[in-house]
């Protein structure tokens, strides 16, 4: 009868850990979708300022953080700025302007 106690802490152990996976996903998917929202603002902000290199940096972290989440309908923009950034960073590079 020894092995009951033990067995109970195994299953106790498990159920924490599977409640500990789930919370987790909820957590991280919340958590990327801040983060997401945040690099998105900063790369605006960026972008306002003239700072394509840093604006496209910002929007490819957004990028990378909603594609993880698969959310489509917000990376897709985010991928479109991101390009146009790169296309007004080489236009004002090759024009000098600054």
């Amino acid at each position: 009868m020894c092995w009951i106690p033990c067995a109970r802490w195994i299953l106790k152990s498990s159920r924490c850990r599977i409640k500990y996976a789930i919370i987790w996903q909820c957590i991280e998917s919340t958590l990327g979708l801040v983060l997401s929202a945040i690099n998105l603002m900063s790369g605006v902000i960026h972008g306002e300022k003239g700072d394509n290199d840093m604006n496209h940096l910002y929007l490819l972290e957004a990028f990378e953080h909603l594609d993880q989440l698969d959310d489509h309908e917000k990376a897709v923009p985010c991928l479109k700025n991101m390009m146009l950034c790169k296309i007004l960073d080489v236009l004002s590079k090759a024009l000098r302007i600054h």
